[in-house]
């Protein structure tokens, strides 16, 4: 921090990962509330994404690599743990979006020519981090954790686990694959327990908006057929229908069929006509 604390026109903060290190800082400076000139020592920090959406660039350990690359911030890697993280290096800096110096008078160097004669390398390496970002990987590692776990209860008949556990991915703000939707609604068809797959596919549709696959539509629908629940199936290709879903050529046939089985005779005609909108039906299908 010395070396960096001679440039000029910025302002410069640290983050001590260990309280032992800054304890350290603290007899250094002897002040509770380090501020020396233009640096600021702080300790652990909660609100990391806000501090470094206050920077320009980072100076850092290879650790915070996937945080900096998110905020799209220029990085300066200055260490590495052997084995497990010197692979990240030349990742990002042979993706233009670090460099990499364990001397403080290049990091000096670097950040003074980066605020001065070569903003647009600063510039450049930004935009460069934007692309490497994957802000969503905790979500998709989440996601598919639970859909490995989602197929093990289904197979030990852990149904109301399943539900629960797909309910609490939307709540986390992890919304969930379709096709773990899949999973749930299939085992739940095996069983047919029609309340619960109707809930899950309207949750799946008004929460978190992902289409139902027509594999899934279709299992349902013949749960609900073999239920002799017709009227249940109706509305429910009404309100995929009004929420813009589509629903497939075979879903529609089992629906009519099952319209005939139970001698509705104004059901079948109403499917039949909105069936209509969407295909071209062959008069001796129905």
């Amino acid at each position: 921090m010395d070396s960096a604390h001679t440039l000029s026109n910025g302002f410069f903060f640290g983050f001590c990962s260990s309280p032992y290190l800054l304890l350290l800082l603290l007899l250094r400076y002897a002040a509770v509330a380090v501020e020396v000139g233009n640096q600021m020592v702080r300790g652990f920090e909660t609100i990391m994404a806000k501090w470094m959406g206050a920077c320009d660039c980072i100076i850092t350990k290879v650790r915070t690599i996937a945080e900096a690359l998110i905020r799209g911030l220029p990085i300066i890697l200055n260490d590495y743990i052997p084995r497990q993280e010197k692979g990240n290096v030349p990742y990002v800096v042979e993706n233009g979006a670090s460099v990499f110096t364990r001397s403080s008078n290049e990091t000096a160097r670097i950040v003074a020519e980066w605020f001065s004669t070569k903003s647009d390398d600063l510039k450049r390496m930004s935009e460069n981090a934007l692309k490497l970002a994957q802000p969503e990987a905790v979500f998709d590692n989440l996601r598919d954790i639970n859909e490995l776990a989602l197929v093990d209860l289904v197979q030990v008949d852990q149904l109301v686990e399943a539900v629960k556990i797909l309910k609490g991915m939307g709540g986390a703000g992890c919304i969930p694959y379709f096709y773990s939707y899949g999973i749930v609604i299939g085992a739940l068809c095996k069983v047919r327990k029609t309340v619960e797959e109707e809930d899950m596919m309207k949750q799946m549709v008004v929460k978190h908006g992902p289409t139902p696959g027509q594999g899934t539509l279709v299992k349902l629908f013949v749960t609900l057929r073999v239920n002799r629940e017709i009227w249940k199936a109706v509305e429910l290709i009404e309100f995929l229908d009004k929420e813009g879903y589509s629903v497939g050529f075979e879903s529609y046939k089992l629906v009519v069929e099952g319209c005939v089985e139970k001698r509705e005779h104004v059901l079948p005609g109403k499917v039949a006509v909105r069936m209509l909108v969407h295909f071209f039906v062959d008069s001796n299908i129905l």
